[in-house]
Order: C-alpha cells, then structure tokens, then sequence
C-alpha cells in the first residue's frame, strides 16, 4: 500500500475530514480527477526532504516513511501536504517557477470563488494548525 491509499482509506478519511472540510473538499477534487496519488508522492517527498537533513536511502525506503507517516499520524500528514500546496501554489502562481500542480490548484480555487480567490486561499491556511501538539 502507497501513503496515498492509505491517507484516502475510508478509516483514515474520517480524520481528514475532522481537520478541515476545505481540505477534505480538495483532496476529493484531486482523487475524482485522479491526481491524488501523484499529488500526495510528490509533496511528500519535498516534506521529507525538508525533514530528513541526510541523503534517504533507495526509493522502497522513502515509500516506507511515506507510509508510515500517513498511517500513523494521517491528521498531521494530510494537513502538511494541503499546506505545502496552497502555500507553495500562493508563492509560485504568476511565475516561471508555476507548474501543473500550481496551476490546478489555483484553477480550482478559482472557478469556486473568482473574486479574492488569493486572499482566500491564505484564510485557509490561517484556519488550518500549523502543527498539531503531542
């Protein structure tokens, strides 16, 4: 099992959902279109990049903690994904640095709100934990 299925398992998704409905509306919009599992690989990866300061061993490894971490702490770990990508999506979006992720995420975001879609996307974040307390 992938971190990715894991995290969109029925036992799991429950939890997300308790974090936010915002994220949880989203993380629905990538699995329906079936961008989630790419989605999920690739920021996790940039989220164990920034924690991991060593080289990571072979890739079976990295699926390994990816796994891990969504199994054991799926609050946390959908929550550090969704912030990854609105906030990097607010910071790349309009620039040469934008790619597809940015750009579907900020497209959604759009066509749900238009007007003030940037301001709102940085209400989300100010509405979700940073971090969550032991």
């Amino acid at each position: 099992m992938k971190a990715s299925e894991a995290l969109w398992s029925q036992d799991l998704r429950s939890h997300v959902l308790a974090v936010s409905e915002e994220m949880h509306a989203y993380y629905d919009f990538l699995h329906r279109n079936g961008w989630f599992d790419a989605v999920v690989d690739i920021v996790l990866d940039e989220i164990l990049d920034l924690l991991v300061s060593e080289d990571l061993p072979q890739s079976r490894h990295v699926d390994d903690m990816k796994l891990t971490l969504a199994r054991e702490k799926p609050e946390r770990t959908a929550n550090a994904i969704f912030r990854f990508v609105i906030d990097d999506t607010l910071e790349k979006i309009g620039t040469p640095e934008a790619g597809p992720l940015h750009w579907i995420t900020f497209g959604y975001y759009w066509f749900r709100w238009r007007e003030g879609t940037t301001a709102r996307m940085r209400a989300i974040l100010d509405e979700l934990p940073e971090f969550f307390p032991e």
